[in-house]
């Protein structure tokens, strides 16, 4: 008998004070069997006696309908129906996340997005968000990879002016990779743990499997960290090569990484400044740069890191069993990292970090063919853009000339100096808050040079003394309006 799921509800969630946990549940309905019904847990490190009681009533409404697509993707039911009265627009907001976080997962199984259902919403439904006391903390989320490794260290930098408390969303088990590096960052941390109902972990029949929005669930559970516990703002590390997708699929972009994207991260600020609070913002701080870029503050920085992060999702599973090794040295994320760094780590030590020189393995030739962007799909993971893979290619070529892939793509692979200039330049992030902005950019440059210019320049001299200014003013260069670019 073939499952046919009627509807889908968003059941609550019960918040237990005394146990510190929060229990969500769910339930999927058929016209022809017994309803399935889920748990998931949320176990925070402590509850504040003084929290604010609205607003996490708020965070957790949104935590219950994100943490809920989990559930959802097992039948992806016609109907949905919550707990709790949606206006128009956060039902908008809500089937944008599900069409586009769900992108990947319905080009893999098949499905339309037209199948999914749609979010309800009441006419009468009017919600705000409500002030709240945050003062400047800082909040940033760990993952084990170079990304957020980049921002930690970004993030020491004299201008921001506080401590950074780093956090973990920790899913079903301890990740010791992950606690290396919070070990190693030596900051304040905490942790919140996720645990999935063990029923999603079994096989139903005619059920669907596949890529969920995991960095929208880190980007709600990590605002209630914040509003729980104070702080200010929550700081990721998603790169601007993260907004390009993968393939066109039933006329839209399927995108791996769309939660990562400054798509979603402007949805995201609009929806909690909106109905939540506009206390509190969450953001990329590295959304500015090319993931190429990342890699070399990484290389240039970093180096204490080298032993204990990974980019490998292999190393991340949260059921099946991991690679004994950091670097399973067969997948996109090991290729792609390993390209990118060979430009900035020296060879011997990076083929050694890897356990093998991935530019000189013949298996991996048909991988680097869809990296670069000549094979069928760019592949579905955390990788950058065809164009960086071209650029990291082309500046590795005389370090790995007498290597494999070196050899097999140096007459295909045509590079530009325009090509090189934009993987390397900053790009206008506009969710990034002011007192961030200058963090990981190299040089700048002051258009006019009369007291607000002097005044900006004694202001970055002694805030960023290794930022290369530029002034670009007429009294100095007639020519200074051509050199904006630069």
């Amino acid at each position: 008998m073939i499952p046919k799921a009627k509807n889908f509800h968003f059941c609550g969630y019960t918040f237990d004070v005394q146990k510190k946990n929060i229990i969500f549940r769910y339930k999927i309905e058929f016209f022809n069997q017994d309803s399935l019904k889920f748990k998931e847990i949320i176990i925070l490190p402590k509850v504040p006696k003084d929290y604010n009681k609205e607003i996490i009533k708020k965070t957790l409404q949104a935590l219950e309908l994100i943490l809920g697509i989990s559930y959802y993707k097992l039948y992806c039911p016609s109907r949905i129906v919550t707990s709790f009265k949606l206006s128009k627009r956060q039902a908008r907001f809500w089937n944008i996340v599900y069409r586009k976080g769900l992108g990947e997962f319905l080009y893999q199984n098949k499905l339309k997005p037209e199948q999914l259902a749609k979010f309800a919403y009441s006419k009468d439904i009017k919600p705000k968000s409500t002030n709240t006391k945050t003062g400047n903390k800082v909040l940033l989320g760990i993952g084990g990879g170079k990304d957020s490794i980049v921002a930690t260290e970004l993030l020491k930098h004299k201008s921001i002016g506080e401590k950074v408390t780093t956090f973990v969303l920790e899913t079903q088990r301890a990740d010791l990779i992950v606690e290396d590096v919070v070990s190693e960052i030596g900051s304040a941390s905490f942790k919140i743990r996720r645990k999935l109902d063990p029923k999603i972990f079994e096989k139903y029949p005619h059920s669907y499997n596949g890529h969920i929005p995991i960095s929208a669930i880190i980007a709600f559970t990590g605002f209630l960290s914040a509003v729980l516990y104070g702080y200010k703002y929550v700081i990721v590390a998603n790169e601007y090569s993260s907004n390009f997708g993968n393939i066109k699929y039933c006329e839209e972009e399927i995108n791996h990484q769309w939660s990562k994207s400054i798509e979603f991260e402007k949805l995201f600020q609009k929806y909690t400044n909106a109905f939540i609070t506009k206390n509190v913002k969450y953001f990329s701080l590295i959304r500015q740069f090319h993931e190429l870029r990342v890699a070399q503050i990484f290389a240039e920085n970093c180096e204490k890191y080298f032993q204990k992060f990974t980019s490998c999702n292999r190393n991340f599973k949260i059921y099946k069993d991991r690679p004994e090794s950091l670097w399973c040295g067969k997948c996109p994320k090991c290729a792609f990292t390993f390209l990118i760094l060979a430009l900035f780590v020296d060879k011997k030590k990076l083929i050694k970090l890897f356990g093998k020189n991935l530019l000189n393995d013949k298996k991996l030739i048909p991988l680097f063919r869809n990296l670069f962007g000549f094979g069928s799909i760019k592949p579905f993971d955390c990788v950058g853009t065809f164009e960086e893979a071209k650029v990291a290619f082309h500046l590795a070529v005389d370090k790995y000339k007498n290597d494999i892939i070196i050899k097999t793509f140096k007459f295909e692979i045509k590079v530009s100096q325009t090509m090189i200039d934009n993987v390397f330049k900053t790009y206008l992030a506009p969710t990034l808050p002011t007192p961030f902005r200058f963090l990981g950019i190299k040089t700048v440059g002051i258009l006019g040079y009369g007291q607000e210019g002097k005044i900006t320049e004694k202001y970055l001299r002694r805030n960023y003394p290794n930022l290369k200014i530029s002034i670009l003013d007429s009294n100095l260069d007639k020519e200074y309006l051509a050199k904006q670019e630069g």
